[in-house]
């Protein structure tokens, strides 16, 4: 659930009263920099960059580290009572080998008793972060100081949050106004920021595909934090991996809302062709097709030739265990309807030999477009609209105007028919 009413009041007396600065540009209407990126190739999904959550860009200043007993009760002594609870809770979660594990226990009971004990921690690790920006936060000498109680504040509040209680989400988004009314510019607000796209991107991947609302509220934050922080590391990242997640999980608008943001903030990151590409395909539905490629057969065919009767474009490839398992389906649709609809198949394969031993074996009749020169996810009509994964589905009317780019093999017999059943003209129309 996504909660965007009024804030619960939780920094009590702590930052009331400041004076709004305004900076970091205007809110929308309506990071440590992104770990060390991987690759897969699997045949499964696209090429896709890979990141871990991004980390507090702010950091730990050294003046943290515990020193020579500082006075009791100062900002300074208070920073070391935090890390030491820190310190703690993260080893008790963590092995001899420095993993970390979840607690070696399947009894209810127990595992209600840790909960209380970690939540009891950072209950105490708010309250000391809670002085320690009381003493910090008009003091411009303490400034590092300020900023490492705002993260160990914000972290605290996502490990509560993260349980789901309605209250500590609130105080979550409580805090994060408060620290952003602040100053806007500062390091803290932007650590702010992030940590709600952090919570609503944690429950977007929990609860995605059974609640779109996370997903919008992933957008929603991960916008608002790349138009106010655009300069911070994170920001270009955070909406690349937000429109993938909403792409994937079909919330296609709020996916073009955060490419198309991407593509307009970042047109010279690394990203920005990517985000051109998917946005190409998510913004097909309603437009005419342009698609073409040369066939298995050494020939050359393009989706204009099909038109007067609906097309399935299908993009697949033999060693694809989805597709495998939607194939009997697949074809059960397309034998049905083979005298009203045409299917055009757009093969990754690597493996020629291995591709034509499938169709013979699956009996498979669609037309095949296969670029020897350019295989896998190097094809390039999938480059060219950032096809992500397989197998993938489009339907096109008679028109050659696209339909759907994500249809569901599920529901495919009954869009096909609704379909037909829109384009036939009455035999005999009225006068």
């Amino acid at each position: 659930m996504c909660h965007r009413g009024p804030f619960v009041a939780v920094l009590s007396g702590l930052i009331m009263g400041l004076l709004l600065i305004p900076g970091c540009g205007d809110a929308p209407q309506d990071t440590a920099p992104p770990e060390k990126q991987e690759t897969a190739t699997n045949g499964n999904s696209a090429p896709v960059e890979r990141t871990g959550l991004p980390t507090a860009s702010i950091g730990l200043p050294a003046a943290t580290e515990i020193s020579a007993e500082p006075q009791e009760g100062s900002s300074q002594w208070l920073l070391d009572r935090i890390q030491k609870l820190r310190v703690s809770g993260a080893a008790s979660q963590t092995s001899k080998s420095g993993d970390q594990q979840q607690p070696a226990t399947s009894d209810a009971g127990q595992l209600e008793k840790l909960r209380s004990v970690r939540r009891e921690r950072n209950l105490k690790i708010i309250d000391l972060c809670t002085e320690a920006i009381k003493l910090t936060h008009h003091d411009s000498a303490e400034e590092s100081k300020f900023n490492a109680a705002v993260q160990h504040l914000l972290q605290a509040r996502l490990q509560l949050a993260y349980q789901g209680k309605e209250d500590d989400i609130e105080k979550l988004y409580a805090d994060v106004e408060s620290i952003r009314n602040r100053d806007p510019q500062s390091p803290a607000a932007a650590e702010a920021l992030h940590a709600l796209v952090m919570f609503a991107s944690t429950n977007a991947r929990r609860y995605g595909a059974q609640d779109a609302r996370w997903l919008n509220e992933l957008g929603r934050q991960t916008r608002l934090f790349a138009t106010q922080c655009r300069s911070d590391p994170r920001a270009e990242a955070s909406l690349f991996s937000a429109g993938l997640s909403c792409d994937a999980f079909g919330v296609h608008s709020e996916a073009i809302r955060c490419f198309s943001m991407l593509a307009k903030l970042f047109a010279d990151g690394p990203r920005a062709l990517q985000a051109q590409a998917i946005l190409r395909r998510l913004e097909l539905p309603g437009r005419s097709l342009e698609l073409g490629g040369p066939t298995i057969d050494g020939g050359f065919v393009d989706a204009s030739q099909f038109r007067g009767r609906p097309l399935l474009i299908v993009f697949w490839s033999s060693d694809n265990p989805q597709f495998r398992r939607v194939l009997p389906q697949l074809q059960k649709t397309t034998r049905k309807y083979e005298k009203h609809i045409r299917t055009l198949g757009v093969c990754l394969d690597e493996n020629e030999a291995a591709l034509d031993a499938f169709l013979e074996q699956s009996e498979l009749t669609w037309m095949q477009i296969f670029d020897p020169h350019n295989r896998r996810w190097d094809n390039n009509i999938v480059k060219y609209y950032g096809v992500r994964s397989i197998p993938a589905i489009w339907l096109v009317d008679s028109r050659g105007i696209v339909r759907d780019v994500a249809c569901d093999p599920a529901d495919l017999d009954k869009r096909i028919g609704d379909l037909l059943l829109a384009t036939q003209k009455p035999a005999n129309p009225p006068r």
